[in-house]
């Protein structure tokens, strides 16, 4: 809808240039699934991963659940939002929530988003 993709330019805004997040721990943390003791809750860091950024705008927008809800964006990997099994609760609940992905084709490949600065 309207409000949704308005809800999303949004948190696209609040959240651009903020720092990548290279520490591969905690990374590693949100792939380990296994066990309680490696959940980790929504962290108050600024620097953020790739699919972190992605699922704290679907939060904000409130496509994904909210913590306690749902998982906290630190949660979610790049499987997750794929067309692959991930294996993972995020995944799973991502794939019941959303449906199937499809595959989106650009008219060109020439977009580079500069316009967006």
């Amino acid at each position: 809808t309207d409000v949704q993709r308005d809800a999303v330019s949004k948190s696209i805004a609040r959240w651009r240039g903020e720092q990548y997040d290279h520490d591969l721990q905690r990374m590693a943390y949100a792939a380990l699934d296994c066990c309680p003791c490696c959940e980790r809750g929504q962290e108050q860091r600024r620097a953020m991963f790739c699919s972190q950024l992605v699922a704290q705008v679907l939060i904000d927008a409130g496509a994904l659940p909210a913590p306690p809800d749902g998982a906290p964006a630190n949660e979610y990997l790049p499987r997750d939002f794929s067309r692959l099994w991930g294996g993972t609760i995020e995944n799973a609940s991502l794939r019941k929530l959303l449906g199937p992905s499809h595959l989106i084709r650009r008219p060109k490949n020439s977009w580079t988003g500069m316009y967006l600065r």
